[in-house]
Formats: C-alpha cells, structure tokens, sequence
C-alpha cells in the first residue's frame, strides 16, 4: 500500500507503507528470489507461518521465511519492495517490524540483513545487519543518503548459512519522513524488586526519533500520581536513530513497600517542543521490599548422552556454569530421546517426562533460565553475563536448605526454610532435585559421533514428586517450612558396569516457581551430608587418592566388600583412556595402590576402580 502524506497517527510523510494486510499472497509490486523448495517467502498469520522451533508470536498478517519448517536450502532468500520515490526525501528513514531470533544450531548461524538497491536490484548494498531478538521489535535504519533519488528498492535477505536453522518474519515496512523534534524513552534501568528506603537513580533510554541531534532535554519522572520530578539536561549527544541512556539528577527513595507505578518521559528538546506525545513516555511497575534479597538463578538443562548437538553445546555450557557456580543453581535432565541414555534408564524416568512437559521441550539440547527464559545452552546461547544479569534483578525470597542422608535408612531428608521480603500470593510451586554432580560413561558405552563420557548436575530424581510443594500465601517476613525425604528405590552408581556414580558429590536443589508464567523468583542448592554410607551399593567403596592434587605419583586406597577382580582404568577431562592398571584378583578388605601417572600432561583426569559389576570413580588433578 503506497501512502502520501501523513503517516497515520505520527503527522510523519510516508513515501511507502505495507503491512501485509492485504491478501496471503506477495503484495503487488513485491519481488522475490529464493533457493528454497519450499518457495521462499509467504504471507499470512502466525498460527500459519510458525513452527516448533520457531514459534512466531501474534502480529496480524506478516512475511516470513521459515527455515525450521523446510530444512531446506534457505541461504539466498531475497525480499524485495517495488521502487520507492524519495526525489523529494530531506532525511529519509525506514521501520519496520521484525521477529528474528539470530540463532544458532550445530555451530551454524542464521544472518538475516536489510539491504538497498538504486539500479532496480542489480546490485545491492548492506544496510543493516540485523539482530535477534526473542520478541517482535522495531528496527530503524537511516536512509539520508538516498535522499533525492527517485529509484530506490529495499529488499530483506535471509540466509541460514547451509544448516538448519530458524527463520526470518517482517512487517509493517514504512518509508517516511521524520519530524524534526521527537524523543521516545524506551527502558529505563531499574530492576523489577527494588528496596525500601534505598536511593535509585533514575536512568532512561531514550530514542532520538527526528531529524535533528538532540543537545539537551529534561528528564521527568513520576511515581504512583504524585508530583513529576523533572531534571533539565544539557550537554548531550544525540544522534538522529540513535538510543542514549541519561540519567536524573534527582534520585528516588521508595518510601513505602508495594507496588509501586513509575511513568519517565522526555520533553523539551533543545529547549524545543516534541512533535509526537504518543511516544513520549515509558510507564513500569515496580515491587518494593522491605529487604530485597540476593537471587540465585536457576539453570535447567535438557540433553542426552547419545545426542550429537548436546555434546557440541556442553564445552562452552560447562565452562559458562563453572564460571557461575557460586551465584547460579543448575540441573540438568536427561530425556529418553534420541537414544539411550543410562541416567535415564535408571533413574525415574517419569520425572524427568513430567518435566519435559512442563516446559514444552521438543527437542534437544534446550535450556530454561529462570524458567520463563528461553536459551540455547551451546556458544551463542547462554552467557555469563546473562545470568550475572538475572541474578541483578533480586529476589523476595530467601531459601535456606539443610540435606542428610542415613545410611541405615537408606534416607534423604530435606529441609528448606522459605522465607518471603513482601507479600507473595497462595499457588507458587517449591520444587526439590537431587543432583549427582559427575557420572562417567565407560567410553565404550558411547553411542554418539562426537563421544562424551562425563556428565554433571545430572537430575536423580524430583522429590517428593515432579509436581513440586504447593506453597500457601506469604505475608512480608513469614517463612514456610518445607519437611521433604526420599528412600533410596534404586541402584546407585552403576547399570552392569556402564556408568559409575560420584556418590560423595550429591546436591540438593530448592526453587520456588510461578505455574502459571514459569518464572522463578528464586532457587538455593546445598551439599547433602552423611553421603560415605551411601556406597553400600557398591562391590568396591571409599576410594581415596592421595595427595589430590599431585604430579602424577599418587596412592589409590579402596575397600573391597569381597575378594574381586579389579580393573584400573585412568579417563581425561574429554573421555580418552589414558591409562590402564590390571592388580587382577584381590582380596576383600582395604586395599593400596600405587598410582604413576608421569607420563600425563597437567590437567584433569578420572581415576575409575571396576570390581565384579560395580565402578567408583575420584577426579584427580595433576599438576606439573
């Protein structure tokens, strides 16, 4: 649809506006080129256009190419608009909408980008490269340059770089002339959980959306009805499409627990008149505590031991979690799917499926932080900084956790003391996992491609249930005390010689969760005590290696149950067999070893003892 005049609702001069609305097919004038069997762009709802992977969200009618869908040879598709007159264009720019999730999948990323043509699509010049984002949002791209010329095509190209990837959608396209003064705040800096009594400084984003640089402005801010508090700005820079965080020069002391409405806007730009109110002014909502607390995010992951993008995506997943384990809770499920996989096996598996459903997971690896965050775990999803950024946000809950185990009775018992810092309606969920934190594969169990044989955080079991602790409502100060325990209903440690259990490194992990939006306000992990008993289990238990660390001469000590043939086998951080010691019949009772790992390169390594049918393993670290 080719507008003239003002821009509906802007006082803007659109020289080209099209959301799509029209029909399901490409709107006239449109152009477009692919690669793909399954014809490139298409036009309609997202109930339509979307798929599992990449579930697009509502936005009327849209353009979009999905890759998910196809798997198909998407690395070329070119949406091009009809040519746009700007003979008449001062300072030209472009919007549109985009859903675009910038991902990533078995070390392949999608790169979508806005390019422009003044030879009717010959030849095409980059604008934009553009980003993703996990919601619709609107992208802006100056177009002064091409101001004056009366031939001008845009085109949206969209390449999934040879894999399998995700896809690309667009909508409402306008080409417009902007006003000379306007100013929109965009996001503001202050958290959701802020407390009472303690100073904040106010800080905006605030987008300069005309056509001149912007020297100078005030910064207003109003809390919950009461008298605006401006604060005249001088001294700035800012661009034209360009967003610049300012700062208040009057902080904010919230005075009373709450809810708590904040509503920033920008005016009086250089000292001028702001062309459009309908942008001006950012309203958020705040909850004051008496006393905000620390929060611990929560980490879960879905993978498999046979599956090949799991194995890509743990190096960096580890190391990410390595770097965070002292802010950041972390549990990790293994479905039944795409092979076998032992810790499923034997385990509960039901668990782990009620989890699965809980959020929806179609596939593997997948990752929830905080439960309502989408992310990829490999290079490209999560990050250290994204959860250093979660865990900014607070919390209005502290966790307590106490665990035991009781060889005798073979049982877990679990206290956590919940604890709100405001108000917290009835029906949020206390969930409980049991974490082993290392399983060693035999590398001869290894199914996949690319082999991995050492598995953390491995989920145990959901106690009492997968269905978690319904917690009634909270006053501010109130603790709710959650009594949990669980008998050992299963071999630990072993599945005929397949796997081997860190029985001295199990964790407890408590969060509290929203069933209806999956957020989780907070989460708390502790050791479980008691746990030497637990190898009962075992043929062979209470493997020591001494010194730990050392420089390859070390002792190993363990107790046979009965005389048994032992095996010594020696693994590197990355599953290689390194190194094999055959004692061959020994009797049962204590026994000594000598250890003479010379020959290893400083480093990581799992020293395993098999005996019978049962395997203990002890990570070892060697330093030269």
């Amino acid at each position: 649809m080719l507008l003239a005049g003002a821009f509906a609702g802007f006082g803007q001069t659109s020289y080209y506006f099209q959301n799509f609305e029209a029909s399901t097919s490409i709107p006239t004038g449109w152009t477009q080129t692919t690669l793909a069997t399954d014809g490139g762009w298409k036009f309609n709802i997202n109930t339509v256009l979307s798929s599992q992977n990449f579930p697009i969200p509502a936005h009327t009618k849209f353009a979009a190419t999905n890759d998910d869908t196809c798997n198909c040879n998407k690395s070329d598709d070119l949406l091009m608009t009809p040519v746009i007159n700007l003979s008449t264009a001062i300072h030209p720019r472009v919007s549109f909408d985009l859903f675009y999730l910038q991902g990533n999948y078995q070390g392949i990323s999608e790169i979508a980008t806005l390019e422009v043509s003044t030879n009717g699509g010959t030849t095409w010049t980059v604008l934009q490269t553009l980003a993703g984002a996990a919601a619709w949002n609107t992208v802006y791209q100056d177009l002064t340059p091409y101001a004056g010329m009366a031939s001008v095509m845009l085109a949206f190209r969209y390449n999934d770089g040879g894999g399998w990837e995700y896809g690309e959608a667009i909508d409402n396209v306008n080409v417009y002339e902007p006003l000379s003064l306007d100013l929109s705040v965009i996001a503001q800096n202050l958290p959701y959980y802020l407390q009472k009594g303690t100073s904040y400084n106010v800080a905006a984003s605030v987008y300069n959306y005309g056509a001149t640089t912007v020297t100078s402005c005030n910064l207003n801010y109003q809390v919950s009805g009461l008298t605006a508090v401006p604060s005249p700005l001088t001294g700035l820079t800012m661009p034209i499409d360009t967003a610049v965080t300012i700062t208040s020069s009057m902080p904010w002391s919230p005075a009373a627990s709450g809810l708590t409405t904040m509503k920033i806007w920008a005016d009086s730009p250089n000292g001028g008149v702001d062309q459009n109110h309908a942008n001006d002014t950012l309203t958020v909502t705040f909850d004051v505590l008496d006393s905000l607390q620390i929060k611990k995010p929560l980490f879960e992951e879905f993978n498999q031991a046979s599956c090949d993008p799991c194995a890509e995506a743990t190096p960096h997943l580890d190391s990410t979690l390595s770097l965070t384990n002292s802010i950041c809770s972390a549990v990790r499920y293994h479905v039944s799917w795409p092979g076998t996989d032992y810790m499923n096996k034997i385990t509960d598996p039901l668990f782990v499926a009620a989890r699965v459903t809980y959020y929806g997971v179609n596939g593997v690896p997948d990752a929830k932080l905080d439960g309502a965050n989408d992310v990829y775990p490999g290079l490209g999803g999560l990050s250290v900084p994204m959860i250093q950024k979660e865990a900014a946000i607070g919390s209005p809950l502290k966790i307590t956790l106490n665990a035991v185990y009781t060889p005798g009775t073979k049982q877990f018992a679990i206290q956590a003391n919940i604890k709100a810092f405001g108000t917290m309606p009835a029906g949020l969920k206390a969930f409980c996992a049991m974490t082993v934190d290392t399983i060693t594969y035999a590398l001869s169990q290894t199914t996949e491609s690319i082999p991995q044989t050492v598995f953390p955080q491995v989920a145990e079991e959901m106690i009492p249930t997968s269905n978690g602790s319904t917690l009634t409502a909270f006053t501010s100060g109130q603790t709710q005390t959650l009594n949990l325990t669980w008998t050992v209903n299963h071999p630990w440690g072993y599945e005929h010689g397949t796997y081997l259990y860190d029985s001295t490194n199990v964790h407890i992990t408590v969060w509290v969760q929203d069933p209806a939006t999956k957020n989780i306000y907070q989460s708390e992990n502790t050791a479980v005590s008691g746990l030497a008993g637990i190898q009962e289990y075992s043929d062979v238990n209470n493997l020591v290696v001494y010194p730990n660390p050392n420089n390859g001469d070390a002792t190993i000590r363990f107790n046979l149950k009965q005389q048994n043939v032992v095996t010594v086998t020696v693994y590197n951080a990355m599953g290689k067999l390194v190194h094999t010691l055959a004692p061959g019949m020994l009797p049962s009772g204590p026994t000594s070893l000598n250890f003479d790992g010379q020959d290893l390169a400083t480093g990581i390594y799992f020293i395993n003892i098999m005996a019978g049918n049962h395997m203990v393993s002890q990570k070892v670290n060697i330093i030269r």
